[in-house]
């Protein structure tokens, strides 16, 4: 069957409770779309009773092609088929996909999941066969912009190169500095050609694909591929599928909850929820609890929940930063993103604490007090000088301030500061790409960048 889009795939699945079926389905794109797209599937192939015996689940990162075949060849413990779902598969990975799977690794660094950015990185080395000793951390760490460009047929821009040596960091110090094994599409393709055990059914979910794959275009014959992938760029088509997308899924979680959105709620949410399909789902199904028994969700519940919610990112990254949590940092700069905040108004809020840490750092020496010393002795030191800093700060949160201090040394916090005065400079020079700058100062502040030996790249 040719292959279909995502928003097809309702009516597909209205001919599965009929009982016709495919053998194998591939879905794959946009990550929230594909893995949405999945659980329907499996709601249709299995109950739930079915489920804990007829349901076998794959790591791509671990896969197996001859495991994979071995399940299907074998019967299921109850009656019906036996499903195997072999997650972000790589049988479709190649060169060409190379491109995307950097992407890929881009964008979950800057949410600051640097373990899936490191394992993009490690399906891009495992797709172009460099062999399994050449897949881990170390390797990437020792490759030149050179062999680089001779693996993958790409540039290597620095940016990249910065991020690469944090991820190979961050993957020493997890302990992932394991390769990716490579994945051989021929065992499949033979079993697909032979059929598999009884009515047993194969899907496979992947991010990305290459379609010139003889596999992908034996699975468009006998299965049924669905594709979820969602237009990248500011481009008119791209923006304009994205909000079709985004209204779709409104209506299908409403619709699903029994809810419905009045007219002015519906714009003020779709100006505060921003446009990433997760946090619109997260953010909507808040609303839908806030309601309760209400069919019409209003604009003041709008303004309750979500409208908050952004306040609140606010006050969220600043304490992610004094905690030195990076990954937190970077998901909670994805929010303020999606919802619309401005680079610089971002940048104020990061130069803002470091500031106010500075000034903490500065003005306090006496280590570690308690809240009742604090208050007793030490707040009533305050001038007029502190307050131009930290402005009408309450007594907890200058207490909480001082505290957070001790996470950094003076050096640390005056090195943070000129990298945001850094930053400044560079997004109002016109930065190509200001929320990776963002990132990357995110980083030098959490992860002690400063004064750290540079590793050779």
């Amino acid at each position: 069957m040719p292959t279909i889009q995502c928003k097809e795939l309702a009516k597909v699945l209205e001919g599965l409770t009929k009982g016709h079926y495919w053998p194998v389905y591939l879905l794959f794109g946009q990550e929230y779309l594909t893995n949405r797209a999945v659980d329907a599937l499996l709601d249709v192939l299995l109950t739930e009773e079915q489920r804990a015996f007829n349901l076998v689940v794959i790591d791509g990162d671990r896969e197996n092609v001859a495991d994979t075949v071995h399940f299907l060849n074998s019967f299921p413990l109850l009656t019906g088929s036996k499903v195997v779902l072999v997650k972000n598969t790589r049988v479709f990975h190649s060169r060409i996909t190379a491109k995307d799977l950097l992407s890929e690794a881009r964008s979950y660094y800057q949410k600051g999941s640097l373990s899936e950015a490191l394992k993009s990185l490690q399906r891009m080395c495992a797709s172009v066969r460099l062999g399994a000793e050449e897949t881990g951390v170390g390797f990437l760490l020792e490759m030149d912009d050179v062999q680089w460009e001779a693996a993958f047929g790409l540039q290597r821009t620095s940016e990249d190169a910065a991020m690469i040596k944090r991820l190979v960091e961050h993957g020493l110090d997890q302990g992932m500095s394991r390769s990716i094994a490579e994945v051989s599409d021929d065992i499949l393709d033979a079993a697909l050609d032979r059929g598999f055990a009884g009515k047993n059914v194969l899907v496979l979910s992947a991010n990305v694909v290459d379609r010139r794959k003889r596999l992908f275009k034996l699975l468009e014959k006998v299965g049924l591929v669905v594709d979820c992938s969602v237009g990248e760029g500011d481009s008119k088509k791209a923006k304009d599928q994205k909000q079709e997308l985004i209204v779709q899924q409104l209506r299908e979680q409403l619709l699903e909850a029994g809810k419905k959105l009045s007219p002015d709620a519906h714009k003020r949410f779709l100006e505060y929820a921003g446009v990433d399909l997760r946090q619109i789902g997260s953010e909507l199904e808040k609303l839908i609890t806030y309601v309760g028994d209400r069919k019409i969700i209003e604009l003041g519940d709008v303004e309750a929940v979500v409208c908050s919610s952004r306040e609140e990112a606010v006050y969220e990254v600043m304490d992610t930063l004094a905690n030195r949590d990076f990954g937190r940092s970077c998901l909670v700069l994805e929010k303020l993103w999606d919802q619309g905040f401005f680079p610089l108004a971002v940048l104020k809020v990061i130069g803002d604490e470091v500031r106010r840490l500075l000034w903490a750092k500065g003005r306090f020496h006496q280590g570690r007090v308690t809240y009742n010393q604090f208050q007793r002795e030490m707040h009533k030191q305050l001038d007029d000088a502190d307050k131009e800093v930290i402005g009408q700060m309450a007594p907890y949160g200058i207490f909480k301030l001082i505290e957070y201090a001790d996470n950094f040394t003076e050096d640390e916090l005056v090195f943070a500061l000129g990298r945001v005065l850094d930053t400044d400079i560079a997004l109002k020079t016109g930065a190509p790409d200001p929320k990776g700058e963002l990132v990357d100062l995110l980083a030098d502040i959490c992860l002690e960048s400063h004064g750290k030996q540079k590793l050779p790249f």
